[in-house]
């Protein structure tokens, strides 16, 4: 090679990888609730379409009933879809309008239309399902639910959860409602039809730990590999919670895990579940809100036949994190979540876990409110919403803090950066960073539009890593990426 080659080469290379050496900050706040009318918080999960994310707020609103908001991945373009309406000026268990009030759910999109829920409001007080397009027209009530313990007990009521559609259906759950009004799953098509209700929990509502299936589910549902999976806050033989099956035609109901009271005996398996649940290779993974050796909560996996449940985390309080709301969200290996306190300023911390339980490490520690705000926002408050996952970028909403204490709503980058290049002996040697110390691969290739091929893969433990691409010698121009595992 030449010395005009190297001397190209190292202009090249400096120029290719300066260009991705920026240091991104991995955390961001994109776009901040403000406490003006009109304004929401309290704020769902995020669904993502194209560069466009879509929430809801429990509050805020021209009637502080709750909105249906779109915000781009920058921060830009935020828009109010949807501003639900006031309620009558009835007792508060028969407070009715013509939408809906309260949405906790986040959305489900299906050919530009949004589907959600609404925890109350509608004609019969009791809640809603809804759609609207994702240019906020088109506003429809799907169905109208009756107020708990209403003249129609055995109906859905408070739907909460997310909805879940496969084909043209939609499956959630409801808080109360049922036959013993401690809950149910549901269907509904989206075009409004083929209401049924697929499971009643059978507890008593004063005594919920009673009933051995289950009472109470908090957290939307999981559909994998033809059966739906969901969990109960209360119920179970054991009283505190389940993690349950059961085929989209209501039939094969199942209870997988029952929990116990922390401490029974000498099992701290967890208690109370709230979250949601994800499944890979036959095993579900969740978290439960307390219990645990520390009462602080655990992460857990079981099977989806009901074997080997296996505590996988259990969380320690200040500043490890504690209680634990969301569903996890997982990528490759690696469970990624968020807890309600903990983290050093017990403000919720963000964090991730492998599969196997090792490798538990915070993300993100959310600071304390100082009259109730801050930068960056807040989990403490109630955090149920997940992470939403594109191209190594995690985007979420917190539902309180930020500078108007209103909430936020934030990414968390995992993509590496690629340091400036360094010629030891004309071989190129890069240093690469990641805040968060997982598995990378470095690809290369000598066209952007050619094919990329692994030259190593790296375990960044400490957040940092270089490698070397002693191949270069007699090739004038290479390009490098770092791709998170």
């Amino acid at each position: 090679m030449t010395d005009s080659l190297k001397k190209l080469a190292k202009a090249v290379l400096s120029i290719i990888l300066m260009a991705e050496a920026v240091q991104a900050q991995p955390f961001n706040v994109i776009y901040t609730f403000t406490n003006s009318p009109g304004a929401g918080n309290w704020n769902s999960s995020l669904f993502l379409n194209s560069n466009t994310l879509y929430g809801t707020t429990y509050y805020g609103g021209s009637s502080s009933n709750g909105t249906v908001f779109k915000v781009n991945t920058d921060g830009s373009g935020y828009t109010l879809l949807k501003s639900f309406s006031a309620l009558s000026n009835q007792p508060y268990q028969t407070q009715t309008n013509s939408d809906g009030a309260w949405p906790q759910a986040g959305l489900v999109l299906s050919n530009g239309i949004l589907y959600g829920t609404t925890m109350n409001g509608g004609f019969y007080g009791g809640g809603t399902v809804f759609k609207i397009q994702t240019d906020g027209l088109g506003f429809g009530v799907l169905k109208h639910f009756p107020w708990q313990g209403g003249a129609v007990s055995t109906n859905t009521s408070h739907p909460q959860a997310d909805l879940v559609l496969v084909g043209n259906t939609l499956y959630g759950t409801s808080y109360y409602g049922g036959t013993s009004n401690t809950g149910t799953i549901f269907k509904l098509n989206t075009d409004g039809n083929g209401y049924a209700v697929l499971k009643s929990f059978s507890g008593n509502p004063q005594n919920i730990y009673l009933p051995s299936d289950g009472a109470m589910p908090y957290a939307g549902l999981l559909f994998d590999n033809g059966n739906l999976y969901g969990t109960t806050e209360g119920g179970g033989t054991l009283g505190y919670g389940t993690v349950f099956s059961i085929s989209t035609n209501g039939s094969n109901y199942t209870v997988l895990k029952s929990f116990p009271g922390n401490g029974t005996g000498s099992n701290y398996d967890g208690m109370l579940p709230v979250s949601g649940l994800v499944c890979h290779n036959g095993i579900l993974y969740g978290t439960t809100q307390s219990g645990g050796t520390n009462t602080f909560g655990t992460v857990f996996s079981v099977s989806t036949n009901g074997g080997g449940y296996t505590v996988l985390k259990t969380f320690a309080g200040y500043p490890d994190g504690a209680i634990p709301e969301s569903a996890l969200t997982l990528s490759g290996n690696t469970l990624y979540g968020t807890t309600l306190y903990g983290g050093t300023g017990n403000n919720g911390t963000l964090f991730k876990i492998n599969l196997d339980g090792t490798g538990y490490s915070i993300l993100k520690n959310f600071p304390p409110n100082i009259s109730g705000t801050n930068i960056d926002g807040g989990l403490n408050y109630v955090a149920t919403a997940g992470l939403t996952l594109s191209g190594g970028v995690f985007y979420s909403t917190a539902p309180i803090g930020g500078a108007y204490g209103s909430g936020t709503v934030f990414k968390l980058d995992l993509t590496p950066q690629l340091g400036a290049v360094v010629f030891s002996n004309s071989i190129p040697q890069v240093a690469i960073t990641n805040f968060f110390g997982q598995s990378v691969d470095i690809q290369v290739s000598t066209n952007l539009s050619g094919t990329w091929e692994v030259l190593t893969n790296l375990v960044l433990t400490n957040g940092i890593g270089q490698f070397s691409d002693s191949s270069s010698t007699n090739i004038p121009q290479r390009y490098y990426r770092a791709l998170a595992k």
